[in-house]
């Protein structure tokens, strides 16, 4: 019979313990908004001589008086943990072109925490030598202009006019919103080179909407009355753990066409030897090639315009433009991928001129488009005096 009742009474203890346990737990559990009170009191029940006695309510500087509303609640304020994640939104850098504007990372902050925040924003620059968010390299780094923070309106799309806040105010626990570093483009920039920066988020006290708020600070010390602060954040890209801040990192990358241009010569005839080992010697035809190459992988390159002015040439008597070179009145000749043709030399609907009124004593040829990996050629020829 003894040990019929230890064993009940193990079963009794296990279960009030794991009750217990589920108890703590549901206690503290995350979520709870700060600066809410719990309250709540214990009551006893108890026998004297196996007659039912009066209840006794707990309170927190211990009561004896029977009777229910005799006690008082035991209280505690929940304090503010503050938890913030910057995540990028971005899948990949985010293309510029040299000398464009508006380009924009994407970025999401969170507040993890369990009470409304404000939060200050601020970006970094990469240094050089980096890693880049997506695994490229910032050695060959550039830094962008006109770099401005903005917040979304809430509809995840960077909208100039609408998009104006520059730090974001009153966000709610459990909630997020979208942040984008808005800049352009200088000319300088290269094909391949990177832009790096990092969006830092700093905890504000969210104390009036359309304000920002104070610095958030960290309560020191042993646990008071009020609503303490406690840091539970982790480290970003740019700042440490349990500091009020989060960041993140996202990368602009240069995609442009890189053209490279070349000339050169070549004697076709002169008027001793002809085509057999022709001298350039008065009177000589000599043919310039110009060739225009863009790299491989490497943006399209639109409108390319090539221009050769021979003013100071002509001028100087030292030279003629050949105006008969390939066929009559078609002194220039095109290869590109998308056209092969002897050009006019009028101002005209084709894409070569020499001599037009707005470009005197100059081969022109226009509208060329070259891909990656692509290259033209602009052909003439001119007669030595």
């Amino acid at each position: 019979m003894k040990t019929r009742d230890f064993f009940c009474m193990t079963i009794v203890f296990v279960l009030t313990g794991v009750l217990l346990l589920g108890a703590t737990q549901a206690v503290y559990a995350a979520g709870t908004a700060s600066g809410i009170d719990i309250e709540n009191r214990a009551t006893i029940n108890y026998k004297v001589n196996s007659i039912d006695q009066t209840l006794i309510e707990s309170s927190p500087t211990g009561n004896s008086t029977a009777g229910s509303g005799a006690g008082a609640d035991t209280s505690f304020k929940v304090d503010n943990k503050v938890d913030l994640t910057v995540t990028t939104v971005d899948t990949g850098p985010v293309s510029v072109t040299p000398g464009g504007s508006g380009y924009y990372l994407t970025f999401l902050v969170s507040n993890e925490g369990n009470t409304v925040q404000d939060y200050h924003l601020d970006s970094t620059a990469v240094v050089t030598d980096a890693n880049t968010s997506f695994g490229g390299s910032v050695k060959d780094a550039f830094d962008m202009t006109s770099v401005n923070i903005f917040v979304d309106d809430g509809d995840g799309n960077y909208e100039p006019l609408e998009d104006t806040a520059t730090y974001i105010d009153e966000l709610a626990a459990d909630a997020n919103i979208v942040v984008f570093i808005v800049a352009s483009a200088p000319l300088a920039a290269t094909n391949g080179q990177y832009a790096s920066y990092h969006l830092t988020a700093t905890t504000r006290n969210g104390d009036t909407i359309s304000t920002e708020g104070s610095v958030t600070e960290q309560t020191t010390g042993p646990d008071t009355a009020s609503v303490d602060v406690v840091f539970a954040d982790g480290a970003g890209s740019n700042d440490s753990t349990r500091d009020g801040k989060h960041s993140s990192q996202d990368d602009y990358k240069c995609v442009s066409s890189v053209l490279t241009i070349t000339k050169t010569s070549s004697v076709k005839s002169d008027p001793i030897n002809n085509i057999t080992n022709p001298k350039r010697i008065p009177g000589a035809v000599v043919e310039y090639t110009i060739t225009v190459a863009n790299d491989e992988d490497a943006a399209t390159a639109t409108n390319i315009k090539v221009s050769d002015d021979l003013s100071v040439e002509i001028g100087a008597g030292t030279i003629e433009f050949d105006p008969n070179g390939y066929e009559l009145n078609k002194g220039i000749y095109l290869t590109s991928p998308s056209l092969t043709s002897a050009l006019s030399n009028a101002l005209d609907t084709d894409q070569g001129s020499f001599n037009d009124p707005n470009n005197p004593n100059s081969v022109v040829v226009t509208g060329i488009t070259l891909d990656g990996d692509e290259s033209a050629t602009v052909q003439y020829k001119v007669i030595i005096q």
